[in-house]
């Protein structure tokens, strides 16, 4: 028996995400790991500069723009 896939394809999904309170999405999802390395009084400030940059929604909500990859493959 030879190890791999028959056949296999993958491809990517757009698949952004709203969330209700941006600010504790960021901190507890995305930016956790990256706000323990920092100083205490530098957190928010990096939280801030974060939230700056996304991408505003037309009821100025704050869109996380997630790319999901896709897999799927038979053996």
């Amino acid at each position: 028996m030879r190890p791999g896939f028959a056949d296999a394809r993958a491809w990517l999904e757009r698949r952004p995400v709203t969330p209700g309170d941006a600010r504790a999405y960021l901190r507890e999802i995305n930016l956790g790991a990256h706000l323990e390395q920092l100083p205490e009084e530098l957190r928010e400030p990096f939280v801030d500069a974060v939230l700056e940059r996304l991408d505003r929604t037309a009821g100025g909500g704050v869109e996380i723009g997630y790319v999901r990859l896709n897999i799927d493959a038979t053996a």
